[in-house]
């Protein structure tokens, strides 16, 4: 099956290929017969990247403690660190997995970044759809009668963030965290909401 891309208010869509793991195929593979693409569109890079600076920040924090951890318990920050050893080496080393984990969130935005590149959003007349390509492809879809709870975040340009889902998970020591599922980084955000919006009304 072909499939072309449909005129989009955000990013136009990737140029389309053959290959098994290209857009058109990817899409051309979750229609249905009789199914149109109304919509089709590339998340923004740098929105993506930037929802994670909170966690670039954390990471960061973390790199510094682990650094200042590793030389304080060697013995090369402790008061009198000539005349007495510092404690066992072992110890010190524990430094080492902050410094992990520190690196590991600082690199989060340059991590969403690579993700925008392969992601596709796409809503069709019975359908909306997160699509993220590579080996294997991940697919993400929403129903008509799912779409009923979208929330918007619009900057004065018009480009913006649709939520089509939001969850809260169970954090440490009673706390919870929000997560978000949708369209991140769309031009034109507020025709794309109401897309989602007609397409829910007409569920059967």
């Amino acid at each position: 099956m072909q499939v072309s891309p449909a005129a989009s208010p955000g990013r136009p869509a990737p140029e389309l290929k053959s290959t098994h793991h290209s857009p058109s195929v990817a899409v051309a593979r979750e229609l249905t017969p009789g199914e149109v693409i109304r919509w089709q569109a590339r998340p923004d890079e740098f929105a993506l990247a930037r929802r994670q600076w909170g966690q670039c920040a954390g990471g960061l924090y973390f790199v510094v403690f682990s650094i200042f951890w590793t030389i304080g318990i060697l013995g090369g920050l402790s008061h009198g660190a000539t005349s007495r050893k510092g404690a066992p080496w072992p110890v010190g080393l524990m430094g080492l997995v902050f410094f992990g984990a520190g690196v590991w969130m600082v690199l989060t935005p340059w991590r969403e970044w690579r993700r925008a590149e392969r992601t596709l959003y796409v809503v069709t007349t019975r359908q909306a759809l997160i699509i993220e390509l590579g080996d294997p492809t991940k697919v993400t879809r929403y129903d008509r009668a799912s779409l009923g709870r979208t929330i918007r975040t619009e900057r004065d340009d018009g480009r913006g963030d649709l939520v089509l889902e939001r969850f809260t998970t169970q954090g440490h020591r009673g706390s919870t965290r929000s997560h978000d599922i949708g369209f991140f980084g769309i031009g034109d955000v507020a025709a794309v909401d109401r897309m989602v919006r007609e397409l829910h009304e007409h569920a059967p």
